[in-house]
């Protein structure tokens, strides 16, 4: 009941804030922000939000830590367009949407699946309707939306925080400085990690078709945060799955990371049926027991389950009676803290070629020279 009040308050503060700046013509210009989407034969999901567009400078390695805490204050402090009105238009189709109080915004588009060869990036073109620029000029933006190709092997399904970027989840003094203090020139990825994950692109024909979906219980508002760092270290492009941080009578601040992970990956295996999968995780929170679950929810789909450790022996009984449980389903739970350990395993179970291991391994031991010169944690 008080979740809902909450939520009242918030919702009628928001209004009455975005109904006097645009009555007195104090709002920025606008925004829509697309996140990547995904797709399959038979349509196209495109998720974004409408935003008064923020003024964010460029960041570098040489930040300080309060400019960084004010840049990584601005992505959480944005401020929303409610009930936007936008039109999405593929080919000849178009379709409007109207966002939520916050300014999301979600919107299938039918598609015949017509592509071949390489996994395909489809562009969908996206207009805001209402409320207008004031100066009339066009808010647009480009969604970019991820369909796996016909030859795709597998498919990875990934966490981000503490498995791809060094988070330090499991104590929140360091995971607030890593988050407020830091920004994506700053962050440290695991060890090998990108030569890694390249391999897994590549598969076993070297094609780069196997598509990337990353699952993290981090809000949208570090979306951008994370985009940069993928961009920067070479992580391969995906669709993202986050979460909306608010309240709702349904979550307060933040809704359950088990039940958002859990939720995301049905939703991505039920997309693509006919694909299997490989899920990456770390020991830190409750990837092990999701993937677990998934696993035998989902019989015969999931190759391998690659766990990174971060929690050394505390968490080693646990794991172990999970990588039980995922044997009797025909399935590796591997839990390790280096990325060459997970590639062996790969190449032995035919989802990377041999050939991929000196590359990983030499990543591994150039990206921990490297953090050591630097003073970054041994990742």
């Amino acid at each position: 009941m008080w979740k809902k009040i909450i939520n009242s308050i918030e919702t009628e503060i928001d209004d009455v804030k975005y109904g006097l700046e645009r009555l007195f013509g104090l709002q920025s210009p606008l925004q829509i922000k697309c996140y990547n989407g995904y797709g399959n034969d038979e349509r196209l999901h495109v998720t974004g939000r409408v935003l008064v567009l923020a003024d964010m400078p460029e960041t570098g390695a040489s930040d300080s830590a309060w400019r960084n805490f004010i840049n990584v204050s601005r992505n959480w402090l944005t401020d929303d367009v409610p009930f936007a009105k936008l039109e999405a238009r593929f080919r000849d189709q178009v379709i409007e949407v109207v966002a939520d109080e916050e300014g999301y915004f979600s919107v299938e588009i039918p598609f015949t699946g017509d592509h071949c060869g390489a996994a395909v990036w489809y562009q969908v073109e996206l207009r805001l309707l209402d409320p207008v620029a004031k100066d009339d000029s066009p808010v647009k933006e480009t969604a970019f939306v991820q369909v796996p190709c016909k030859g795709s092997e597998f498919g990875v399904i990934s966490d981000i925080d503490d498995t791809i970027i060094h988070t330090g989840a499991t104590s929140l003094i360091q995971m607030i400085r890593n988050v407020f203090l830091g920004n994506a020139h700053t962050r440290v990825v695991f060890n090998g990690l990108t030569a890694l994950y390249d391999a897994l692109a590549r598969g076993t024909d070297g094609r780069g078709r196997n598509p990337f979906f990353y699952v993290t219980s981090s809000p949208w508002n570090l979306y951008d945060l994370i985009a940069h760092i993928f961009e920067l270290r070479s992580i391969p492009r995906g669709t993202l799955f986050m979460t909306d941080w608010g309240i709702d009578e349904e979550k307060f601040l933040i809704s359950s990371h088990h039940s958002h992970k859990k939720d995301a990956i049905r939703k991505i295996l039920n997309t693509y049926r006919e694909l299997k999968f490989v899920l990456i995780g770390d020991s830190g929170q409750q990837d092990p027991e999701i993937y677990t679950d998934i696993l035998e929810e989902f019989p015969g789909r999931i190759l391998a389950v690659y766990i990174r450790d971060v929690t050394k022996d505390s968490r080693a009984e646990s794991v172990k009676a999970l990588a039980d449980r995922a044997v009797k389903q025909g399935v590796d739970l591997v839990l390790s803290e280096e990325s060459y350990i997970v590639a062996e395993h790969a190449v032995a179970n035919s989802l990377i070629r041999k050939c991929e291991l000196p590359a990983i391994y030499g990543q591994q031991l150039t990206d921990r020279e490297e953090a050591v010169d630097e003073g970054a944690p041994p990742v």
